[in-house]
């Protein structure tokens, strides 16, 4: 399958992962990680709230380690970000 990409020069963290190693979630897949509706994640993401996104076409999808940032900063904030 997929080999280890090459390490360029000032790249990212996660640029160093294998393609498998970034997984990506759909729309229903964060709302059901955070138990919450497809509504609810559409209005926290990015450009109108905080959740960012990577954009292939029209898809619309989440990393993984966004999604569990995104959990982290709403707890350390005590806000309702969710």
């Amino acid at each position: 399958m997929f080999q280890q990409q090459k390490k360029h020069k000032g790249a990212s963290k996660t640029s160093n992962q294998t393609i498998e190693e970034q997984k990506l979630l759909t729309l229903n897949d964060v709302a059901k990680i955070l138990r919450v509706s497809a509504r609810t994640v559409w209005a926290n993401t990015a450009p109108r709230g905080k959740l960012p996104v990577v954009r292939i076409g029209k898809r619309v999808l989440y990393k993984q380690e966004a999604v569990t940032a995104f959990i982290d900063a709403s707890q350390e904030n005590g806000t309702k970000d969710t």
